[in-house]
């Protein structure tokens, strides 16, 4: 695996995280009372489709080169980004149980990485 496998999977992380930020903005304003239609409501899926379907279109040029047993493991980053993200953007709180579940998935993702092929 060499620095543009890693790069197209950093990149195909980042744009699937937009996309579940832009979702869970999405449900906040259908909270705050915004209907479904309107032009808030639509952008914002709108937005969190794209940014999915950007990371898709990444995520198969990406394993036109590489089996997907070797470039799947990395996508549990999402597991780590995404709640992250969440906690600063959306100020959710993440709890110890979420902090020593992110070392195991690091050290897991580690492994594979390292010593499965």
């Amino acid at each position: 695996m060499n620095t543009y496998f890693y790069f197209q999977i950093a990149v195909t992380l980042i744009f699937a995280s937009i996309g579940q930020i832009f979702f869970k903005y999405t449900s906040m304003l259908l909270n705050r009372g915004y209907e479904v239609l309107s032009l808030s409501v639509i952008g914002s899926v709108f937005l969190a489709f794209l940014s999915l379907g950007i990371a898709s279109i990444i995520w198969i040029m990406l394993l036109r080169n590489v089996e997907l047993s070797r470039a799947y493991p990395f996508q549990s980053f999402s597991f780590i980004l995404v709640p992250l993200l969440g906690s600063i953007i959306f100020n959710e709180q993440l709890s110890l149980p979420h902090f020593i579940g992110t070392i195991f998935l690091l050290i897991g993702i580690i492994i594979i990485a390292k010593y499965g092929y």
